[in-house]
């Protein structure tokens, strides 16, 4: 009989095998806004980002430290979920939940500030911002799902909801682009 961990490191090892190499096509300056709003969240990649988060999720601690440390030295991969934590923001103009939240709040918890924390930061913001923008109060899915992440990153994760508006609009409209903004109304 095979244990919880070694299903989830069999499941995982089958998920890098396939997915790892994979990354996001750059935007193209020349596709409409709406065109890419409606890709966000929608595309294989997000498909498979969203499922890795619901593992991360199911997992018990030591679980989500395997999973973390599974894409610690994949410097590319990381950069592929600190994206995908904007692409959930970009998901919420076309599908308002708290299930994008989670997911993009998840995938900043596996990436475990291992780039920049700046960038986890920015993204999270963005998140936070996205959200309230749709009329969904992100704060509970960031203090619950801080208690998913690391020590380090939790403490980040939970830190984002105190920030105030003045520095999510600015964070925002440095980060962001005008047209991208303008869609959340």
């Amino acid at each position: 009989m095979t244990s919880a961990a070694e299903e989830r490191r069999s499941w995982l090892a089958a998920w890098v095998a396939r997915w790892l190499p994979e990354s996001y096509v750059l935007a193209d300056r020349s596709e409409p806004l709406e065109r890419y709003l409606a890709r966000a969240g929608t595309e294989p990649l997000d498909a498979a980002i969203a499922e890795l988060c619901d593992v991360y999720l199911d997992a018990d601690l030591e679980g989500r430290s395997d999973i973390r440390e599974v894409f610690a030295n994949q410097r590319e991969f990381r950069q592929t979920l600190l994206a995908y934590v904007f692409r959930a923001a970009s998901a919420l103009r076309r599908e308002p939940s708290a299930r994008w939240v989670r997911r993009g709040i998840t995938a900043a918890a596996i990436e475990d500030q291992r780039l920049d924390y700046r960038d986890s930061i920015v993204g999270l913001i963005v998140l936070r911002w996205a959200a309230e923008r749709v009329g969904l109060d992100p704060r509970p899915e960031f203090e619950s799902l801080a208690t998913a992440a690391s020590e380090r990153t939790g403490a980040m994760i939970r830190g984002i909801p105190s920030r105030s508006a003045s520095e999510v609009a600015y964070t925002v409209r440095q980060m962001t682009a005008q047209p991208w903004r303008d869609a959340f109304g």
